[in-house]
């Protein structure tokens, strides 16, 4: 006689973050679009839409994941994570994609993203319109 099959162990929730930086990573990217989506599922409505802040991050966004007790067997039933895609945009950049991202339950998952500006049309780069101040403490004196 066959076992029955268990039914699918109650989701909890792990965190997502997302970094959005450009020049190498030296610049925050204010103002990005991040759609998260659950893998698979690109093609619907997103599970989230988030803005960047000045310092190019998103609100921690809240997930469903499995029980972090299935980390803990050496051949779980299920993979002990969920899976994500992630999608930034941002005026005058190149948008970038994120595939099967994994947010494990209790865990915060930060995901960099650093995106290329678009060349101009004269082929010119591009550059801020204002000074990036860095830090505001004077140098000392040494």
């Amino acid at each position: 006689m066959n076992s029955p099959i268990p039914p699918p162990p109650a989701m909890e929730s792990g965190t997502l973050l997302v970094r959005v930086m450009t020049a190498g990573g030296a610049l925050p990217l204010e103002g990005a679009t991040v759609s998260v989506f659950a893998a698979g599922d690109e093609n619907t409505e997103p599970l989230a839409l988030l803005r960047t802040d000045r310092s190019g991050l998103t609100p921690p966004l809240t997930l469903p994941a499995p029980p972090r007790s299935l980390s803990l067997s050496p051949s779980p039933p299920s993979p002990p994570f969920s899976r994500y895609h992630v999608l930034v945009e941002a005026e005058g950049y190149l948008r970038r994609q994120a595939y099967d991202l994994p947010v494990f339950s209790g865990v915060q998952s930060v995901l960099p993203l650093l995106l290329l500006p678009l060349p101009l049309p004269n082929g010119e780069a591009r550059f801020p319109d204002e000074d990036t101040v860095f830090s505001t403490v004077p140098a000392p004196d040494l």
